[in-house]
């Protein structure tokens, strides 16, 4: 009697969860169709191409939010565009309630490392808004002095390699900087998450004049956080 009783309540709690499980997933479809301008198109979605520059521009396709970002994009992207020496890509992941959408520019009109530009987009779909620096970094439990010195102490170990390997002339790390066009190291990142991971993107000269050799090569714009 006992024994059937166990079975009548474990099959009832069976299909509770059996239940439980549908409905979140009937719901969370719901959301994405009401969330959605177009439901046959992505969450974010190439707007604009031209295969032969390698530019693609996206386009945000929410109800909320979409036209103001999607101007902005507009705005940030116009410059380059139809430009042979300029490739535009971009990409974007969801984590959660967060979307984070990054475009990323490069010029290689000049021989040598291009010049770079970023855009991102760090949303949440809950709160309907886009996140400032601050909001994104609280995130991961940490603060814009924490990431702009962690990577400045990165550049010091470059540049102290350089000097010591004779890779550039004598110079002050302050100069060093200057020439890179990081006076402000906090003005020249983007934040971007991808993979649950901070990315930070940094807008600095790869290439210097004074350099032997192109150091910075394989180092490239992006400094990872956990």
């Amino acid at each position: 009697m006992k024994e059937s009783k166990i079975r009548i309540y474990l099959l009832i709690a069976g299909v509770l969860v059996l239940g439980l499980i549908v409905y979140g997933i009937v719901s969370l479809r719901q959301t994405r169709k009401l969330s959605l301008i177009d439901s046959n198109k992505e969450i974010v979605y190439t707007n604009y191409e031209n295969e032969d520059y390698d530019q693609k521009v996206p386009a945000l396709n929410t109800t909320f939010l979409a036209k103001d970002i999607n101007n902005s994009i507009t705005e940030f992207v116009n410059p380059y565009l139809e430009k042979k020496s300029v490739h535009i890509d971009y990409h974007y992941q969801v984590n959660g309630n967060i979307l984070s959408l990054l475009i990323e520019v490069k010029d290689y009109e000049s021989e040598g490392a291009p010049e770079v530009a970023f855009k991102s987009y760090i949303i949440n779909l809950q709160k309907k808004k886009v996140l400032t620096d601050e909001e994104t970094l609280k995130l991961f439990n940490l603060s814009q002095e924490f990431v702009t010195d962690s990577i400045n102490k990165r550049f010091e170990e470059y540049y102290e390699d350089e000097i010591s390997k004779n890779i550039i002339p004598n110079m002050t790390y302050q100069e060093y900087m200057t020439k890179r066009g990081l006076v402000d190291l906090a003005n020249n990142i983007t934040l971007d998450i991808n993979k649950s991971k901070l990315n930070v993107y940094v807008d600095y000269n790869a290439l210097l004049s004074e350099e032997k050799d192109y150091y910075l090569a394989d180092v490239g714009y992006i400094f990872e956080f956990e």
